[in-house]
């Protein structure tokens, strides 16, 4: 038996070898394969930190959109507060003319009823 393992140590070294070289390539492939689905995972949690960084950046921009809109239109309603106060009162001002003028005007007609009653009037003479 000895003699046989002498004279047919190569093809038996390199059948051992192929044997190993065979277990080696396929653990390699293993290895390579995991490392590879480690590889894709890691690149789809950087998508995701990728696309959570965009998504608040863009709810950090709406928010600031939101937030300068509403301080505009603020101001702008304390604007228009103020105009209504001023038209209030010239609307004030105004009616008091107007009662002013009503006056008279009713002092006018009792002035020309009166002379009307006492001279009779224009287009009679």
């Amino acid at each position: 038996m000895f003699d046989v393992l002498l004279n047919s140590w190569q093809p038996i070294a390199k059948m051992i070898g192929a044997v190993f070289l065979f277990i080696l390539g396929r653990k390699t492939r293993r290895i390579k394969g995991k490392e590879a689905e480690f590889l894709a995972y890691e690149k789809k949690l950087e998508n995701y930190r990728l696309e959570f960084e965009i998504k608040s950046q863009m709810l950090e921009n709406l928010k600031n959109d939101f937030d300068s809109r509403s301080d505009y239109l603020e101001d702008r309603n304390e604007k228009l507060e103020k105009n209504n106060q001023k038209l209030d009162i010239i609307i004030e001002q105004q009616e008091d003319i107007i009662q002013r003028q009503n006056k008279i005007i009713a002092s006018q007609r009792n002035i020309i009823l009166r002379y009307e009653q006492k001279f009779g009037t224009l287009e009679k003479n």
